[in-house]
């Protein structure tokens, strides 16, 4: 998909047309979103790991070593339209932008709720990346203000 992209926008760029066009709150074309208003109920240190399973279902990952669970979902961002002619010949397409997000909750060692975030994966990053990018900063925002002693 972004060797396309690329090579769409190289080729459109010399010799051709490109225009996106944003779709406002697109479809969700994999997964299921998890929305604000779906997550009233969590409450940190009381809300159970099987309460969360209950109300938002399976997750698409279980991080054990982190305990947390991953919801993920891809949404339609918009659509590019290219045009490329060249001499006598001439191509055109549409492909979809889309951009990954990931619901991430942890869980203490009893199974209850700490933290949630929904974070937008970078389309730079593999999945797996994210996630380790995701626990360091949330380990780094656990040690802010402490201090530490040698």
């Amino acid at each position: 998909m972004r060797l396309l992209l690329a090579i769409v926008l190289t080729i459109g760029l010399t010799t051709g047309c490109i225009l996106p066009i944003p779709t406002p709150h697109g479809r969700v074309v994999e997964g299921s979103e998890v929305k604000p208003s779906d997550l009233a109920f969590l409450k940190p240190s009381l809300t159970t790991k099987d309460e969360v399973l209950q109300r938002l279902g399976k997750p698409a990952i279980f991080w054990r070593d982190e305990n947390t669970l991953v919801y993920r979902w891809v949404q339609l961002k918009g659509v590019l339209l290219w045009a490329i002619a060249g001499g006598y010949n001439a191509a055109f397409g549409a492909v979809d932008i889309t951009a990954e997000y990931a619901f991430l909750v942890k869980f203490d060692t009893a199974d209850r709720f700490v933290i949630s975030e929904t974070v937008r994966k970078p389309g730079s990053k593999t999945f797996g990346q994210f996630l380790l990018d995701w626990r360091d900063a949330q380990r780094a925002k656990s040690l802010e203000g402490k201090e530490s002693t040698p």
